[in-house]
């Protein structure tokens, strides 16, 4: 009928398995650290940008960004955003700042920091609309400065003349006065 199984081969397939896992436990194992470091220098970036050191913290969120392209990537693009929407920044850029966190949400839409970006675009697009209306209105109280400014010249210069008139008034009413007096002394 057949020959007898020897059972050789009994525990291949635990063995190709054990293999398999091991592989990827040890590929997991080296690619850890570097995701710990990564989200360690974008710790430090934060602390960076919550001391105000902006620069600083957007040269290590840049630095991150160049040596692991692929590695939490989604947080490194939310970090320059919030460092470029910092209102204590003094050079902020709101523009850059929404590009950034919309990059965020297109290239990233599972990522923790989609929700945080998506708040931040409504955030920023709201301050840029009211320093937009207080530029404008920046530029009214100019204009109604200029012509305050204007008004007032054309006030003390009516001043001014209406001054003079009463003075000269004055003189007419003393030569009135005069003519009166002869009038009353040659009667």
């Amino acid at each position: 009928m057949g020959r007898k199984r020897t059972r050789k081969r009994k525990h291949l397939l635990f063995y190709v398995a054990c293999c398999v896992t091991l592989l990827f436990a040890s590929w997991g194992c080296v690619h850890a650290p570097k995701t710990r470091e990564v989200q360690g220098r974008l710790a430090g970036a934060e602390t960076l940008l919550a001391a105000g050191q902006y620069w600083a913290s957007l040269a290590e969120t840049n630095e991150v960004l160049e040596l692991y392209p692929q590695t939490l990537r989604g947080e490194a693009l939310f970090q320059k955003g919030l460092i470029y929407a910092s209102p204590k920044n003094p050079e902020r850029d709101y523009k850059k700042s929404i590009e950034l966190f919309e990059t965020v949400v297109k290239e990233f839409p599972q990522s923790d920091a989609r929700g945080g970006a998506n708040a931040c675009v409504l955030f920023v697009q709201q301050i840029m609309d009211i320093e937009k209306e207080i530029g404008e209105l920046k530029k009214a109280n100019g204009r109604l400065g200029k012509a305050l400014k204007e008004q007032k010249r054309r006030t003390k210069k009516l001043r001014a003349k209406a001054d003079k008139l009463k003075r000269v008034l004055l003189k007419l009413k003393e030569v009135d006065l005069g003519v009166h007096e002869k009038k009353s002394s040659i009667k």
